[in-house]
């Protein structure tokens, strides 16, 4: 298992670096596949919001070179092997000339607010790569989910996109199991009390529930009983973001629904989003969905 030892410092510096930044749109529920029809050969470095993961399929050619660059290091993919790359990663496709890898691209936000997913967290985020000759039965396991949602978005059955999450989910617990029977989960799993994971859940919570008030980090940390500077470094230890880019991405969530019903004006939805001006609601939203509140409304109307 290759561990992201620098993760938090490597995120820091990333998120300044807005020219590898790349914008994803998540359709299809929330989810996006990388199928072989649409795998690249290679793929430049760039980092992204969301979560990605690449999966090598048992029947690859192990042959042929699979090579992928994740904060730095060099992961060569053998059959069956997955790799993670988590928000705010800095990550390439260096070699993919049979086109085998498949993948799948997802909002973090699907299992952090799942209580039960939170003491796996940190522990998440420092898996960039899972060997199948070190760990069959894991990998087989999570390369059998993927394969299942990108069968189930080609089959476009009844509830196709839940079905998918439903297997995003099992992903995860997956994993969760994993770090449980590994050795190295003794140390991982605990790098936060579970006292102090259910506080930040707590304090998630209230965000999502007050979003139209004016949400401080220091009134957070107080009803947290945690100090500003602690807090914020424990928030987005376990959440993998600022506590102001939570706060904003729960806004702009709100707004998507509100705007989806078509019953407000633009302005009244910013203002219930809990945003102080137009101006920045617009902004904000543009940078986390990739367009106008205008152009989703519209689209939506379509």
């Amino acid at each position: 298992m290759t561990l992201a030892i620098d993760c938090r410092i490597k995120y820091d510096t990333l998120m300044d670096n807005r020219s590898t930044y790349e914008n994803v749109d998540l359709y299809n529920y929330g989810v996006n596949m990388v199928n072989s029809y649409n795998s690249p050969t290679r793929y430049p470095m760039h980092w992204h919001e969301v979560v990605e993961m690449a999966y090598l399929p048992l029947d690859a050619d192990r042959s042929v070179p699979h090579i992928v660059n994740v904060l730095g290091n060099e992961i060569a993919l053998s059959p069956g092997d997955v790799a993670f790359f988590w928000p705010g990663q800095l990550h390439e496709i260096t070699k993919n000339p049979d086109l085998k890898l498949v993948g799948l691209q997802y909002s973090l936000n699907l299992i952090t607010e799942f209580l039960d997913f939170l003491p796996y967290l940190t522990a998440y985020r420092r898996i960039n790569h899972l060997s199948h000759d070190a760990y069959p039965e894991v990998t087989e396991g999570i390369g059998g989910k993927i394969l299942e949602i990108i069968q189930a978005h080609k089959d476009r059955g009844p509830f196709f996109g839940v079905e998918m999450i439903k297997r995003v989910y099992d992903i995860f617990i997956l994993l969760a199991r994993y770090l449980d029977e590994s050795a190295a989960a003794d140390t991982m799993n605990h790098s936060h009390s579970v006292d102090t994971l259910e506080k930040v859940n707590a304090s998630c919570t209230y965000i999502r529930e007050h979003l139209q008030e004016d949400l401080t980090l220091p009134m957070i940390a107080e009803q947290a009983g945690f100090s500003v500077p602690y807090f914020s470094r424990t928030f987005k230890s376990v959440m993998g973001m600022s506590f102001s880019s939570y706060v904003n991405y729960q806004r702009i969530r709100l707004a998507e629904s509100l705007l989806s019903e078509g019953r407000l004006t633009t302005t009244d939805i910013c203002y219930k989003s809990g945003f102080a001006s137009i101006a920045t609601f617009n902004r904000t939203f543009r940078k986390v969905t990739g367009s106008s509140p205008r152009e989703f409304k519209n689209y939506h109307r379509i």
